[in-house]
């Protein structure tokens, strides 16, 4: 088993996650009213923690099957969409990065789109693991179109 793959599933399980994208350091400087008194202060980043479904990295697609045999089974059963795909609770992010990461298309998105170097190495486990499923997922349409 790989690192990448033992990370995922640790993650998937946890109530807070540590940050995939690098946050920014607290910046100085001097604060400079009309009066012109230079006094110091610090800027610090706007983080917040936010939580991401993810579908390749997970195998939802598993349990959306799963849940349609039940559905099909028992029309009655209750099966909730949070259910059904999972997610990364409350990664550490900055407002600006989660725009960026809604921009990319989700979480995935993100990590498909960037180059490894952009993420911090929790980050990059979860990156080398959607690739590693990407493969899995090309290898088996492959052998299924041959046979």
């Amino acid at each position: 088993m790989s690192v990448a793959r033992g990370y995922t599933r640790i993650a998937l399980g946890k109530v807070s996650n540590p940050p995939i994208l690098p946050i920014p350091g607290v910046r100085a400087g001097n604060n400079v009213p009309f009066s012109l008194k230079k006094t110091r202060r610090n800027w610090k980043p706007n983080t917040a923690r936010f939580t991401w479904p993810v579908g390749v990295v997970a195998g939802a697609m598993n349990r959306v099957m799963a849940a349609r045999q039940t559905l099909e089974a028992d029309p009655a059963a209750k099966v909730a969409t949070r259910d059904l795909y999972p997610r990364l609770n409350k990664i550490k992010m900055t407002r600006q990065q989660s725009r960026e990461v809604l921009k990319a298309g989700g979480l995935e998105g993100m990590l498909l789109s960037r180059p490894s170097k952009h993420f911090t190495h929790q980050g990059r486990a979860l990156r080398n693991e959607m690739f590693e499923k990407l493969h899995e997922l090309r290898r088996s349409l492959d052998s299924n179109q041959q046979s």
